[in-house]
């Protein structure tokens, strides 16, 4: 509901994201229009013509336009930070990234425990990705570590396809992930040949893909995924999973909350191979938000073909 004052608050902002990805979805191939309008219609933002909408996204700079209802600070800042994924049509491809960590670099203690590094903000800012998500991707060590649902409960919007990369089966058959009803879940493990399917469970299904020295290539992963439908993807741990999609040159985008926490050792969020010179290390632009007492790096990477589409806002 809009506030008192008859302003746009977060609940509607992100009600709206929804609604342009579904407009997005459900629309032509050629991609969508110079802009999009939408109105308010029993309490739910629907399609409506730019000239008379109550409020209208500017497509090519993934931004809104003022309407007749004047967005708060913080419902603008929600729709710049989420609009430009929203935009992205699946059969073009997004891989974005999000990790919690501390001031110091780490995801996790030396023992593994990371529960909770963030705060409640960007709890809520995670769900919100997985929901414009088509796949959210995690390690097989982050998902027996962790025990991740991996699902949207904490906002509206749909669960994404759960996939984990688990080339050498470690994945319990007890995890909840292959049995908890509450989303698909694709489990990636190590093949030779051609990629191979067979159903775990009700919901659960195993892909065996190529591999080379017991390793899945993410660049294969990628193309696995796509052919399934599956083209927006959020990696979302451990540092390692990350760290081989970021020097892969498979990720648009990188997100790191940064917690006001200092562990002093643990598990680096980012196990990347080490720069030698300061001119060699990878100095991307971004943007900074505030995530209660959290602060998002919101990072833009180069995209993994030239002429490739991917958010403005980078």
């Amino acid at each position: 509901m809009a506030e008192a004052n008859g302003r746009i608050g977060v609940t509607e902002a992100w009600q709206l994201v929804l609604a342009v990805r579904r407009r997005i979805d459900a629309g032509p191939d050629s991609g969508p229009a110079a802009e999009l309008g939408f109105g308010r219609v029993d309490g739910r933002w629907t399609p409506q013509d730019p000239r008379c909408a109550d409020l209208v996204v500017d497509t090519a700079g993934a931004v809104p336009r003022q309407g007749r209802h004047r967005l708060t600070a913080a419902a603008r800042e929600l729709l710049e930070l989420h609009l430009p994924l929203a935009l992205c049509p699946a059969r073009r491809g997004f891989a974005g990234a999000l990790l919690g960590q501390t001031l110091d670099g780490f995801i996790a203690t030396r023992e593994g425990h990371s529960r909770y590094i963030n705060g409640r903000a960007s709890l809520v800012h995670l769900h919100r990705l997985r929901a414009l998500s088509d796949a959210v991707v995690i390690g097989v060590g982050t998902a027996i570590a962790d025990g991740p649902r991996l699902t949207t409960r904490h906002v509206p919007g749909p669960d994404p396809v759960r996939v984990v990369i688990d080339p050498h089966g470690r994945l319990p058959a007890e995890s909840g992930l292959l049995r908890d009803g509450a989303a698909p879940t694709l489990v990636i493990r190590a093949g030779s040949g051609r990629p191979l399917e067979e159903r775990l469970s009700d919901q659960a299904t195993v892909l065996h893909l190529p591999s080379r020295d017991g390793r899945i290539e993410p660049a294969a992963i990628v193309t696995a995924l796509a052919g399934r439908g599956l083209g927006r993807l959020l990696v979302e741990g451990g540092g390692f999973t990350v760290s081989r999609f970021l020097e892969a040159g498979l990720l648009d985008r990188l997100q790191l909350a940064i917690s006001p926490v200092i562990l002093g050792a643990g598990r680096p969020a980012l196990p990347v191979t080490p720069a030698e010179r300061l001119d060699q290390a990878l100095r991307p632009s971004g943007r900074r938000f505030l995530m209660g007492e959290d602060v998002l790096f919101d990072l833009c990477l180069r995209s993994r073909e030239a002429g490739q589409h991917r958010p403005r806002s980078c």
